[in-house]
């Protein structure tokens, strides 16, 4: 498994580490005013309409349009070359996994199911290759994303912040109890979606036998059994 899983860094990864270097830059960057704009406005209530120094409500305003306009930008580029390098990664990755199913012997070919390599080939691949694009950054970013405002909510109110983040102790228990059940079940699932799309490809390939035998209500309640 750790050998795989190196050479799927090595081959398909590492080419583009400095393309998601910059995904975890401009994704940080989009959060920016979300970080920030709670200090702004503590400066404009505190300073500007309490304390009455309307100096600072142009130079206030001004941040808040920069931040924003900076955050969105920055959401968009982050959008579209997510798009752009998950397709390149499908791609590259796709294709070599249908040279290896191509490559190997018959005798071990024969062990999978049609759609079960068509599984693999397409649809694990997708979520394979959402490992370093969507989830590792998104990751990277929840953690930092957690941890920015709740240093904003000490700077501003200790207290305050404390009953803030206590629900998160609550959703860290649920999270570890439910992520174990939820892995079973997505094992169980990757299985019977296996199944769906082999049973599909043998009963299409054979469809005009099926109509001519008339089989249709027959196939029709196995697919269903399957979906079910």
């Amino acid at each position: 498994m750790n050998n795989n899983f190196n050479y799927f860094l090595k081959k398909f990864v590492y080419p583009h580490l400095f393309s998601l270097l910059f995904l975890l830059f401009l994704s940080f960057s989009s959060l920016l005013f979300s970080f920030i704009s709670p200090l702004l406005t503590a400066i404009l209530i505190d300073d500007v309409f309490i304390g009455k120094n309307l100096n600072l409500l142009l130079y206030i305003i001004i941040a808040y349009i920069g931040l924003y306009l900076f955050s969105t930008i920055s959401s968009y580029f982050y959008n579209f070359l997510t798009g752009k390098l998950g397709v390149v990664l499908l791609k590259d990755v796709s294709e070599s996994a249908l040279m290896h199913v191509q490559g190997a012997s018959i005798k071990n070919s024969q062990n999978f199911k049609v759609g079960d390599l068509i599984t693999r080939i397409m649809g694990n691949v997708q979520i394979v290759t959402n490992i370093p694009v969507h989830i590792v950054p998104q990751i990277i970013v929840g953690i930092i994303s957690i941890f920015v405002p709740f240093i904003i909510m000490i700077y501003l109110n200790l207290q305050l912040a404390v009953i803030a983040i206590s629900p998160i102790l609550f959703f860290c228990l649920l999270s570890f109890i439910f992520g174990k059940k939820m892995e079973k079940t997505q094992k169980i699932f990757l299985v019977e979606n296996a199944n769906v799309y082999s049973f599909l490809k043998e009963k299409l390939s054979i469809l005009p036998l099926i109509k001519v035998f008339g089989l249709e209500k027959w196939s029709q309640d196995k697919f269903k059994g399957k979906m079910d």
